[in-house]
């Protein structure tokens, strides 16, 4: 709202204007009053912004040449559409180098919109905050937090129904027989409060359904509603299994819901805060709302106070732990907490910039072919001076020319931008976010003031290719029409000329494209000779939950248990026809690898910067070399003495090339002193490790290459 307000005012102009932006935030304050979401508030307050901004500026429009109007009329928007038709190759030309360059800077407009300064689509969305602790020793964020949540819940007054939750993920038995896993929240009953959506069926989790011994119940998302039970309007009472547990289907949520984050399914929060001391229990995120008469400051000047208090206490557990308090769209996407709204803003703004300065680049080459056109049309405009128009008149015809040609290359930039941000959305969540999906408020669609922001690149995609072409093109009109009356001929470009214009827009256009195919292209190359016949290979996930897995009803530990439900899968499976071989990883081949900064003991190749080597990682069965068929090129591989023997490790040939310089790796050691989640090893670095063997590339991918280490 805080930019389209700014948007008003810069759109309003007039001796009404200020009437009309009141009228405007009255009328959104109705909205809210009357429960639309806020985004719902901002697109009604768009529209009308729209139709008072045309209202005032045709009245300015209609003005004459030497009043206070601009001079323009429907007449020179006629004999723009009409130019567009006389000159097609320019009108085509131009209008898809116009329309590139506004679905460009339109597109990444929303998308860093929606990144940056995120909104919720909740009555009164801005007022929902997260509570997060930051751990300044080890630079990351303590989630063990169900203690200092009970003392936020009484002493901080500025936050109503503050929630913990975790995020699960279950398999959903549905009574047909059919199981799918399903991203879920274990939330506390405050969650669905702090949400304010009420069920589309059925009721929300109550605090009834958190007390040891009630009987297990779930809510379901629309989409699992309509997916898995056919939109059933009885599917309240079902009963399904949620991993090995049944439990009853108490509510269905509406369309569009995915609180917290993006979840699809709801279950009562099972630990409860006062059961854990300072630093236990198992890691949640804290969510709250501001209450009526709360300012976000106090809420965190309040939650301060109480971190302060913790740390006196329990300087064991709390000494380097700083609460803060945000916006919760900013929260879960990890936005520093230091940051405020103006900053973020002008970070948004700034990182359109580039892009502006590339619809300047685009435009300024058609402005050139606009200006070889205004050229060759130098006898009309010396007719039309020697009748009396000015070179202000005759400016502003050509750039409402402009104009029109970049107002329908806006209207099909912004409807390519519609379509390519669901694609730019799945790619986010299939290789960002390695699969799991974007936050529930992220919309495939453009939001009014991206719209805005699209009409003003066509404003400005006019002044680059119509006014500044018209302004040298008019220049010392009188000396123009004295050449003329004595036979002069004017300025022409040639076709040498007009074919080279016509090859950097087209190479301006096409550029941007063929770099990023270029370097998808080389992330391909780069895997594309590991030996990996993937058709050959099937994968499924194996998860267990953290909380509440201590121990089973036999006494065996977490491990163990785990330990015998592998061995039990892998004999199942290797039971079934068709099965060649099983193993079990942590990552798999060409899946992302988190890095991990290690150093060696002994030479070692020069890093490639200051930072040092960083290699991806992963723990996998003793088996896994096997089963994949990875060539060992030097020593061996794995044996079942390396589980509980020495630290042994197998690294790739890329990791032999880049940090050891190709020289032998059996034998060498090797440690890690800083992993990507920011912890830092400093003088605590971890143990050494022993390379054993040499294997071929099989995918260990991250940002710092296809440097590989297993355990």
């Amino acid at each position: 709202m805080r930019a389209l307000r700014w948007l008003a005012r810069w759109l309003v102009r007039g001796p009404d204007a200020e009437h009309i932006r009141t009228d405007l935030d009255e009328l959104h304050a109705r909205d809210l009053e009357r429960g639309r979401t806020p985004r719902q508030a901002a697109r009604h307050y768009a529209r009308n912004l729209l139709g008072s901004a045309a209202s005032t500026w045709r009245a300015r429009l209609r003005g004459s040449a030497g009043s206070r109007g601009f001079g323009v009329s429907r007449l020179d928007f006629t004999l723009g559409l009409r130019m567009l038709v006389k000159h097609p190759g320019l009108t085509g030309l131009g209008g898809l180098a116009m329309a590139f360059a506004i679905f460009v800077g339109a597109g990444a407009f929303e998308f860093i919109s929606q990144v940056v300064t995120p909104s919720l689509p909740l009555p009164d969305g801005d007022r929902v905050v997260g509570v997060r602790v930051w751990d300044a020793a080890r630079s990351r964020t303590e989630s063990r937090v169900l203690y200092d949540l009970g003392l936020w819940r009484e002493e901080v007054t500025g936050l109503q129904d503050v929630g913990a939750f975790r995020t699960l993920e279950r398999n959903l038995t549905t009574p047909d027989g059919a199981a799918e896993p399903v991203r879920a929240a274990a939330m506390e009953a405050a969650g669905f409060r702090v949400a304010g959506v009420p069920p589309r069926l059925g009721r929300w989790l109550t605090e009834e359904d958190e007390r040891p011994g009630a009987a297990p119940v779930v809510v379901i998302g629309h989409d699992i509603w309509a997916e898995r039970f056919g939109g059933e309007p009885d599917v309240v009472g079902t009963v399904v299994r949620l991993g090995d547990t049944p439990a009853t289907v108490v509510g269905v949520m509406p369309e569009g819901f995915g609180f917290p984050v993006a979840q699809g399914m709801w279950v009562p929060f099972d630990a409860a805060s006062g059961g854990h001391g300072p630093g236990e229990g198992p890691g949640v995120r804290v969510v709250g709302r501001l209450a009526p008469d709360a300012s976000l400051d106090r809420v965190r000047r309040e939650v301060r106070m109480v971190g302060e208090r913790l740390a006196r206490a329990f300087p064991e557990t709390h000494e380097h732990l700083r609460p803060q308090v945000m916006p919760w769209g900013r929260a879960v996407l990890g936005t520093p907490a230091g940051l405020s709204s103006v900053a973020l803003t002008v970070i948004g703004l700034a990182s359109n910039l580039p892009l502006l300065l590339f619809l300047v680049l685009i435009c300024g080459n058609v402005a050139l072919l606009m200006f070889a056109r205004a050229a060759a049309r130098e006898g009309e405009l010396l007719v039309r001076s020697a009748l009396g128009a000015s070179r202000r008149r005759l400016v502003l015809q050509l750039f409402t020319e402009a104009l029109v040609l970049a107002g329908l290359a806006a209207v099909l930039g912004l409807v390519a931008a519609q379509y390519a941000l669901g694609w730019v959305f799945r790619i986010t969540e299939t290789i960002v976010l390695e699969g799991d999906p974007l936050p529930f408020w992220f919309h495939a669609s453009l939001s009014p003031s991206t719209i805005v922001y699209g009409a003003l690149l066509a404003v400005l995609a006019a002044a680059v290719a119509g006014a500044v072409p018209g302004l040298k093109v008019t220049r010392d009109l009188a000396p123009q029409l004295q050449h003329a009356s004595a036979g002069a001929g004017g300025f022409r470009f040639g076709g040498i000329w007009t074919a080279v214009i016509v090859t950097q827009i087209v190479i301006t256009m096409v550029f941007p494209l063929f770099a990023l195919l270029t370097r998808a292209q080389s992330d391909l190359e780069l895997v594309a000779d590991i030996d990996l016949r993937s058709e050959e290979y099937v994968a499924a996930q194996l998860r267990v939950d953290p909380a509440g897995a201590g121990g089973g009803d036999d006494g065996a530990s977490l491990e163990e248990r785990f330990a015998a439900t592998t061995t039990a899968l892998r004999e199942r499976l290797l039971a079934t026809a068709g099965v060649a071989g099983v193993t079990f990883t942590e990552r798999l081949p060409r899946e992302y690898h988190p890095w991990r900064h290690i150093e060696v003991d002994g030479p070692a190749a020069p890093p490639p910067d200051e930072r040092g080597h960083r290699i991806g990682s992963a723990s996998v069965s003793v088996d896994y070399f096997d089963v994949l068929e990875g060539e060992i090129l030097a020593g061996r591989g794995f044996r079942t003495s390396d589980v509980d023997g020495p630290l042994a490790v197998v690294v790739n040939q890329t990791f032999v090339d880049a940090v050891l310089g190709g020289r032998n790796a059996v034998g060498q050691r090797v440690r890690y002193v800083a992993s990507d989640d920011g912890e830092d090893g400093g003088e605590e670095a971890g143990p050494w490790h022993e390379i054993v063997g040499v294997v071929e590339d099989l995918g260990t991918v991250n940002g710092y290459g296809h440097k590989g280490m297993y355990h």
